[in-house]
């Protein structure tokens, strides 16, 4: 994000937010959108710990952040992206092979 290759639908200038985003939402991501492209925070640090799934089960603690593994389900993962964080209300489709 430093960089400018990449930006977030919704909320680089010029473009507006999208729909139904809470005001409370929208200021939170632009802070975190603001400490992204200023380098002070990276998207590892997104996906720090404690995060659990949306069935309450933990899968990171704290003190512990996903890897470049775990965001793509990479052989080597510890904590696959085949799940729903705690909040979302769904499930994840059985992957075929």
């Amino acid at each position: 994000m430093d960089s400018g290759i990449v930006g977030l639908y919704g909320f680089m200038p010029g473009q507006t937010v999208p729909a139904g985003v809470p005001p409370v939402v929208v200021q939170q991501v632009k802070e975190q959108l603001g400490r992204m492209q200023r380098g002070e925070l990276s998207r590892f640090d997104l996906f720090a710990g404690p995060l659990s799934d949306n069935k309450g089960k933990l899968l990171l603690p704290a003190g512990q952040k996903l890897t470049q593994a775990d965001l793509e389900g990479l052989e080597g993962c510890r904590v696959c992206m085949r799940w729903l964080v705690e909040g979302i209300v769904g499930q994840v489709a059985a992957v075929k092979h």
